[in-house]
């Protein structure tokens, strides 16, 4: 027999005292107790006012949104001015020469030609500078963490006769990648003319000289915009510290 311990009724079947026993409980409970559950089913809101409803919660997410926004682009020029603060700060190194010098004396040989004529111009002009780099140890461009995909150039001011670091613009790079690729378009006519017997020596040789022709000066506008794209995510790469390593508690 399966008993119920609030009414003291028996029964025979379990399936019978399972339907019994829940509305027994139910109904043996105080009055008050059951006000205080009547009170705590609410109403079912109209189709409406659930239109309502979430209208009201998209906006307040909406809003919560542009303030997570706002307060990210905050921080990120936070950041950034604590970043140009601290180069420019007197426990920083100062390079001996602004960005613009220091492009300048990058050198293109045969060797680096040679690596063109191999591999094309972007990966010809990522092995110049990393051997400029490598040869360079107080270079006059860094990048950090912090910043992904920045880079930081240390310039003169012609006018005022004052250098310091700021972060580099699209312009600053890409007049610093045209200037190298005209370099190497320089080397590559100083190799055809010490090689104008060899060129003009077979048709394979015409045809190679054409071929090395079109991978020094790239192809077209989309691959020059392409490869200058390349090299300064690159050459992030190659310069990125972390800046909290380097200036400690300076650094918040």
């Amino acid at each position: 027999m399966n008993h119920c311990v609030t009414c003291d009724k028996s029964f025979r079947f379990k399936d019978l005292y399972d339907k019994h026993i829940i509305t027994c409980e139910f109904f043996s409970k105080s009055k008050r107790e059951h006000d205080r559950e009547i009170e705590s089913f609410e109403e079912l809101p109209t189709s409406q006012d659930q239109y309502k409803l979430i209208q009201h919660l998209y906006l307040q997410v909406a809003k919560l949104q542009k303030e997570v926004e706002r307060l990210n682009d905050t921080m990120l020029i936070k950041k950034r001015r604590l970043i140009i603060d601290w180069l420019n700060g007197p426990s920083n190194y100062i390079p001996s020469h602004s960005f613009v010098e220091w492009t300048k004396s990058i050198q293109v040989d045969q060797d680096h030609l040679q690596y063109v004529f191999a591999n094309g111009l972007t990966e010809g002009m990522k092995q110049c500078i990393h051997s400029h780099l490598d040869s360079n140890v107080n270079a006059p461009v860094r990048a950090f963490t912090q910043k992904p995909g920045t880079l930081y150039l240390f310039v003169k001011d012609q006018e005022i006769d004052v250098s310091s670091w700021k972060m580099a613009t699209s312009e600053d790079l890409d007049r610093w990648m045209d200037r190298l690729s005209h370099r190497f378009l320089q080397e590559f006519i100083k190799w055809q003319l010490e090689n104008a017997d060899l060129i003009n020596s077979s048709e394979t040789e015409k045809e190679k000289n054409l071929e090395y022709m079109q991978k020094i000066n790239g192809v077209g506008k989309q691959s020059e915009d392409r490869r200058k794209s390349e090299i300064k995510k690159w050459l992030y790469v190659q310069l990125e510290k972390n800046i909290e390593n380097l200036a400690g508690n300076e650094y918040v």
